[in-house]
């Protein structure tokens, strides 16, 4: 059980997470409420700091069973606990490919390269395919993106030239 005094400590820590931007949602969970509030926060910090908070958080998350998986691979590379993040990274990449958040997944994949061991080639031949499929898939989106606006862009040309052609015709008869 919990002292009085660790709750009331708890709410004053809460309360003053509040007053620099920080919320809390109905299942309990902190957030930043802009990304610049968590760098401003995060400029304000030393190497120690950083390192100790991502180890108390990547310890809270991993208790909670709804934490995301691209949250605790954050904390853990923050706090360098590489196996942590080789297990929780792909976790993560495989469900932003999974929602259709390729550049996600790729970011994700990219970090568990960036861990794991040289002495480990099986594990780096499987994360650098995993890494080509999420960046392929994105370039087919970006390429289809493209396509259509390429083809909105000549059509809506070709409507012009159309609209000034008859626009000149009926001018002239």
């Amino acid at each position: 059980t919990r002292r009085s005094s660790d709750l009331a400590l708890d709410e004053a820590v809460i309360e003053s997470c509040r007053s620099i931007g920080v919320t809390r949602d109905e299942t309990g969970s902190f957030s930043f409420r802009h990304e610049l509030v968590r760098r401003a926060l995060e400029s304000t910090l030393s190497e120690t700091q950083k390192h100790g908070l991502h180890t108390r958080l990547l310890t809270i998350l991993k208790s909670d069973t709804t934490a995301p998986a691209a949250r605790l691979a954050h904390h853990a590379a923050g706090c360098g606990n590489v196996c942590a993040v080789l297990h929780y990274a792909p976790i993560a990449a495989a469900h932003a490919a999974s929602i259709g958040a390729h550049q996600e997944a790729a970011a994700h994949y990219q970090m568990a390269l960036r861990h794991v061991s040289p002495l480990e080639p099986g594990r780096r031949a499987v994360l650098q395919e995993q890494l080509a499929s999420a960046d392929r898939a994105a370039d087919r989106i970006a390429a289809t993106y493209f396509n259509s606006l390429s083809q909105a862009v000549i059509q809506r040309q070709y409507d012009l030239a159309r609209r000034h052609l008859e626009e000149g015709i009926h001018f002239c008869g």
